[in-house]
């Protein structure tokens, strides 16, 4: 994904950037090369002025993203330009120096004099970095494909993770910092790395805590979360002014989009395209619809009819996530940006992670209490393969919430991100640090099931409360019995008469049994592929008898990882190419 790319090694780097970088839309390159390391840059043209690519004697500094609270920093420190404002900040503020941004980046410094690396992604690390360690040095990238290409360049040769392969036939997605690849680590939300004078550090700047509350009243918590989360839309389409972009946001029949949204509006950002993407009449299309026009906002709706969007894209999800995400997760997505011109568009917003944290989805009980080996697991087929894994890992958290933010709230939410961040930047409100720090301050017992939550819309934005939620198909703080009775009765209604077509936005099940293409498609892929396993003649079988027994979104978990196989391990002049998409018609 766009980004940048770096290595230092002490012993030199020689030419590593021969090779081509390429994303779903055109990118800026630029190099810059000193004593001892290499460094590239490559970015879409969005938000140009906020990805710093710039020295002088003194520093190296590199950005990617948009962070929303630049131009405030810059008029505040009275820098004359981005690059500038960094260097001040860095000296005023020490290696911490980004702890003071806002919205979605990820960047390095490195102080010439000191001969100091410092490498940082954002709060939510939504913004990945992925790095390895060589001897004298160090290798990083934004992209897992590009670090895989840079460290081969160095005569590196990558190695299968074998436990992190299960862990994404498991979960869908990595846990913490894994990777596919042996070695290599990504960096987790709020964490930097620094490396000086052959001394390597990955350090934590922002930490997540759900173990302080405040005692409010529950008015006050409703004024206060709105406050924030007007200051975050404030925030995030202010950035599109800035540069003179039009407004793009995603629009749905959820909740968490549609605040973006209405909130938005209420603030006097009132010119936008909305875009949704479902399964034809799904609810999402019609109260979409209704939503976009009562607002009077320009409304774009595209079809997934049939599942062609899962035979269409898995080679171009996977180089995007590097496999470290099920690409049926964001199969969808991409076909929908794949026909839209955001040329005059600034970022997409979105209402990712979305109100999990407030109205208590994960937690437990009205009270903390420790992550279940269950939590968050895609598919339990494979479970036993990494339990031991799995319960280290979650030995180390104090409370579902906080796992289930950390892992499936940025983790794999951060699939939709990166293939948004192909084209342009996405925000949510709900990501800010800001926002998401108090939100965790709020006791238990007053999120626990949406109470809270849905208080607050009903409230404050009573507008976006007068339509229905997909989720139980009833108006926000509709009566939770009636919501109950209602999705029995639709459920019955679809077994007896077989109407999953529009079960949900994207019925995976449906398409499998309703399109033989799409079966014939999946069957001749993992057939082609498995021999890519050869050398892991457990996991080859494991692999085979998950496609063949389980339910079709787990299918495309063993086809994630049979086509991250593929892009990591296999020369591009030799590598399994996976089979066309079946034509439209046959």
């Amino acid at each position: 994904m766009p980004g940048f790319a770096c290595i230092a090694s002490q012993g030199g780097v020689g030419d590593v950037f021969s090779w081509p970088i390429t994303a779903l839309s055109p990118l800026r390159i630029s190099h810059k090369t000193g004593p001892g390391y290499a460094v590239c840059q490559y970015v879409t043209a969005k938000f140009e002025r906020d990805k710093v690519f710039a020295e002088d004697d003194d520093v190296l500094v590199v950005i990617d993203g948009a962070i929303l609270n630049f131009r405030d920093l810059r008029r505040r420190l009275d820098a004359p330009d981005y690059f500038q404002t960094v260097k001040q900040l860095y000296r005023t503020n020490g290696d911490e120096f980004f702890r003071d941004f806002r919205g979605e980046f990820s960047g390095l410094l490195y102080d010439k004099s000191a001969d100091k690396w410092l490498v940082f992604t954002n709060h939510t690390g939504m913004k990945p970095v992925f790095y390895h360690r060589l001897k004298d040095g160090f290798a990083c990238a934004t992209d897992l494909l590009v670090l895989n290409r840079l460290l081969r360049a160095t005569g590196w040769r990558p190695s299968l993770d074998v436990e992190a392969a299960y862990m994404l036939l498991t979960y869908g997605y990595m846990l913490e910092d894994y990777t596919l690849l042996t070695d290599v680590r990504k960096l987790q939300p709020g964490h930097y790395f620094r490396w000086s004078h052959g001394s390597f550090a990955v350090q934590p700047y922002h930490v997540l805590h759900n173990n302080v509350w405040h005692e409010e009243t529950r008015q006050n918590f409703i004024e206060r979360f709105d406050q924030l989360f007007r200051e975050a839309v404030i925030a995030e389409y202010e950035k599109d002014r800035e540069y003179g972009y039009q407004h793009l946001a995603h629009i749905s029949g959820g909740l968490d989009c549609r605040l973006n949204v209405f909130v938005a509006h209420e603030l006097g950002y009132d010119q936008m395209l909305n875009v949704t993407f479902s399964q034809s009449d799904y609810l999402d299309e019609k109260i979409s619809k209704r939503m976009a026009t009562d607002l009077g906002h320009d409304f774009l709706f595209y079809a997934l009819d049939s599942g062609r969007c899962l035979t269409t894209t898995i080679e171009d999800v996977v180089r995007i996530n590097g496999g470290l995400v099920l690409y049926s997760g964001a199969a969808h997505e991409l076909s929908c940006y794949r026909v839209l011109n955001f040329g005059p568009y600034g970022g997409i917003h979105s209402g990712q992670v979305g109100g999990h944290p407030l109205t208590g989805i994960w937690l437990a009980a009205p009270q903390l209490q420790k992550p279940p080996l269950h939590v968050g697991i895609t598919s339990m087929y494979l479970v036993d393969r990494i339990r031991p894994l799995i319960e280290r890992l979650q030995d180390g958290y104090d409370s579902k919430e906080i796992f289930m933010i950390k892992n499936r709230g940025f983790n794999a939410t951060a699939n939709g991100n990166w293939v948004g961040n192909q084209f342009t930047e996405m925000f949510s409100p709900f990501l800010h640090t800001d926002l998401l720090d108090y939100v965790l301050t709020v006791p238990p017992r007053l999120k626990y099931k949406s109470m809270l939550y849905e208080e607050w819309i009903v409230r404050k934005h009573p507008r976006a409360a007068g339509y229905p939620s997909t989720r139980t198909g009833l108006k926000i703080g509709g009566h939770a019995a009636l919501a109950f009775v209602r999705r029995a009765f639709l459920s019955a209604r679809r077994r007896c008469l077989g109407e999953w077509r529009t079960a949900s936005m994207n019925p995976f099940e449906y398409w499998y049994r309703t399109q033989p293409r799409l079966r014939a498609y999946m069957s001749e892929y993992v057939e082609n592929h498995l021999g890519l396993l050869n050398d892991q003649p457990e996991l080859q079988s494991d692999c085979r008898e998950m496609f063949n027994a389980r339910p079709v979104g787990e299918k495309t978990l063993v086809m994630t990882l049979l086509e991250a196989v593929r892009q990591h391990f296999c020369h591009a002049d030799s590598a399994q190419q996976p089979p066309a998409p079946p034509a439209e018609g046959n």
